[in-house]
């Protein structure tokens, strides 16, 4: 699957770009395409600009602020260590500074998840914006949402009664939902009405030797180097049980951070704010002979290199984080406050320790994986049938498109109806290596009889039609069979594109109450009738054929005769076909079968649905019959027909330009010819048939 992470943004903290990379390393190891959302604060407009730096100026010549007026100047210089590790080992996309931004990534992007976590990604006073991570910016679509270890940061609720009543809303739409804390379960509950399990931080999902395997093993320093210190929020107490803890250890304290913190500006030597490579803070870990910190991940990496440590308590960042770790680890004890005495620290049992992180690990894994694979069904198999008839230039995009799906359980039934140029050919290369491929060569009997021939080789649970000159978006098949399952349909109905010569239009399903309603919207132009923008489940279609012999409006029949089952309809709101309008194409093609199906199948609709839609419903089905009959047939009918066709469209409220634009549609003579183009452009824009 290809997944996206939002997670807060990278490069100011080492802890949260090694979670990041963690979290890809585990969702890889599991085969899946992994990418880490750049979600950066909003750009400030120039008014907050303008206001920021009178401020700043007026610090400076006052003496309150030593920082640079244009410190935000200097943070590519500041950050190039850990900027060039995400550059070089985590995934990541383009920086997104809004959520316009993010709608349009994701429109773009196609991806089959989005994992929230971790870290404090669910804390509002940390986050860019908390609305995009419980995925605001996703509306209606058809994605798995899966939060994981993702942390409120403290034990108490932060949100404003605004943020809790919406955020609970869009949780309520995850697919599964953890937490980092134990104290995240209870808030979930509690404030946003949804369950929550609690996992490991990804960190702690890696063991020892992989991130060793980071480090540049002929540069670094293996040699024991004392007491690491790692404080983010240095304060006279913290200093105090750190020097407290290197007497007691007999050890000399050492620090990989830097210099000087640049939030704690007091001298203009940029060299001394640089923050140094992640590696080099790992690297302090596996040389350490004990760990002191302040840091959550600190005190995870303490652990995961199996250091002695001291987490001195952090509250302005959150306690409930350590304490939830610690205590899970059965290791309280190595939690400290200001002052407290260390004397009585009890020595670590690592294999105790080793057991439960092995049992937590295991339990957290699990959740991940059944996260993503039991909400994407990919045990559930969907055939998916292809009619073929001279469509050389077509059918390798189609097949692509269909083998090539994020739904990998998919039977391809190919039924090739007698083509005569190179389908059969391009098929075979197109297949020839997919065991999942069924081809079947027959005579030309029409898209009917191809389609039924299908219909007989079928073993999904799931049936799909695509028409070989047609496609699919890469994730099609895998959002119908979600939706299918979450909502036990009988029929799934998406929303397709349709591509002309002119662009793309997306054409959406207006959803109806009921399959009678349905019936009637297909009557009335209002929603498509054909069968290729709709799964069905294999039940739904037993006993049901499509027509054969009939060339116009065969679908049509097909689709009502399969909502007089009364199925259960779901509709997905994203485009799942996209549908290619070309000249010669069956569906724009009349010919004298066709103006005899046309009759055929008025007289059979009129007859079957009597008692189901209404008569001005039956009236305007046959005018925009009518309507597509004269705009695909250009000078095929006889006077007699067209004045039939025509008279059909007086029975409609169409405006007088319509009428004669379908005259002027089917004239044979050619000064006429542009003005029929013309017309016929505007037409197709202004009625979907």
């Amino acid at each position: 699957m290809k997944i996206a992470i939002m997670t807060q943004p990278l490069g100011k903290n080492y802890g949260g770009i090694m979670q990041a990379w963690a979290l890809q390393q585990v969702l890889k190891r599991m085969g899946h395409e992994v990418v880490t959302i750049d979600r950066q604060r909003d750009q400030p407009s120039m008014p907050y600009k303008s206001a920021r730096l009178i401020f700043r100026t007026g610090m400076n010549i006052i003496g309150k602020r030593k920082a640079p007026i244009n410190f935000e100047k200097h943070l590519p210089t500041l950050l190039q260590h850990t900027t060039s590790f995400i550059d070089q080992y985590i995934t990541m996309s383009e920086p997104l500074y809004s959520t316009q931004q993010l709608r349009e990534h994701f429109d773009r992007e196609n991806y089959d998840a989005v994992i929230v976590g971790s870290d404090q990604t669910w804390r509002p006073k940390y986050s860019p914006n908390i609305y995009n991570f419980f995925l605001d910016f996703l509306e209606d679509k058809e994605i798995l949402r899966i939060a994981y270890a993702s942390s409120f940061g403290v034990d108490e609720w932060e949100y404003t009664e605004e943020q809790t009543q919406r955020c609970a809303e869009l949780a309520k739409k995850f697919n599964a939902i953890s937490v980092r804390e134990d104290s995240g379960v209870h808030l979930c509950k509690k404030y946003l009405g949804v369950d929550a399990s609690h996992v490991l931080d990804p960190t702690l999902l890696l063991d020892k030797e992989t991130y060793e395997k980071l480090l540049d093993q002929t540069q670094s320093n293996t040699e024991p180097a004392g007491l690491y210190r790692y404080l983010l929020d240095p304060s006279p107490e913290s200093e105090y049980i750190l020097n407290t803890y290197s007497q007691h250890l007999s050890a000399q304290a050492f620090s990989t951070q830097a210099e000087q913190d640049f939030y704690r500006w007091s001298t203009n030597d940029l060299s001394k704010y640089v923050m140094p490579s992640p590696k080099s803070w790992i690297e302090g870990f596996q040389r350490a002979t004990a760990v002191a910190t302040d840091s959550f991940h600190g005190s995870a990496f303490s652990i995961i290199f199996k250091k002695p440590f001291i987490t001195i308590v952090n509250k302005e960042r959150g306690a409930s984080r350590f304490s939830s770790l610690l205590g899970a680890l059965n290791l309280t004890d190595r939690l400290l406050s200001p002052y407290d005495e260390i004397k009585d620290l009890n020595t670590i049992d690592w294999p105790a320790t080793e057991k439960r992180i092995d049992t937590q690990t295991a339990y957290s894994i699990d959740f991940l994986r059944n996260s993503i694979e039991h909400n994407n069904h990919n045990s559930i198999k969907v055939s998916i049938i292809v009619p073929v008839y001279n469509t050389e230039q077509y059918i390798e995009k189609c097949l692509t498109s269909i083998t090539q799906q994020t739904h990998k359980n998919i039977e391809i039934i190919i039924v090739n109806d007698g083509s005569t140029d190179n389908s059969e050919k391009i098929i075979h290369a197109c297949i020839k290596n997919d065991a999942r491929a069924i081809y079947i060569s027959q005579p030309n009997q029409g898209v009917s009889a191809a389609r039924n021939t299908g219909l007989a080789e079928a073993t999904g649970e799931y049936i799909l039609f695509c028409d070989s000159d047609d496609y699919y978006p890469r994730n099609a098949v895998e959002k119908l069979v979600r939706k299918a399952v979450s909502e036990a349909a009988g029929i799934v109905i998406g929303n397709f594109f349709k591509k002309t010569k002119l662009g793309r239009k997306l054409i959406k399903v207006v959803a109806q109450e009921s399959p009678q309603s349905f019936i009637e919207s297909i009557v009335t132009g209002i929603n498509h009738g054909g069968p290729c923008t709709k799964m069905f489940t294999k039940e739904i279609l037993e006993g049901i054929t499509f027509k054969h012999g009939i060339k116009f409006r065969e679908d049509v029949l097909f689709l009502i005769d399969v909502l007089l089952k009364k199925p259960h309809l779901a509709y997905v709101e994203d485009a799942i076909y996209i549908y290619v309008k070309r000249k010669g194409s069956a569906a724009n093609t009349i010919d004298v079968q066709a103006l005899e199906s046309s009759d055929l199948v008025s007289h059979l609709l009129k007859k079957t649905l009597e008692d189901i839609i209404s008569d001005r419903a039956m009236k305007r089905m046959l005018a925009i019959d009518a309507y597509s009959i004269i705009v695909n047939s250009s000078g095929t009918l006889s006077k007699q027909q067209l004045s039939t066709y025509v008279r059909a469209t007086k029975k409609t409220n169409w405006p007088i330009f319509k009428k004669i634009a379908l005259l002027l549609a089917n004239s044979k003579a050619y000064r006429l010819i542009q003005i029929y183009k013309n017309i016929k452009r505007r037409l197709d824009n202004l009625i979907s048939y």
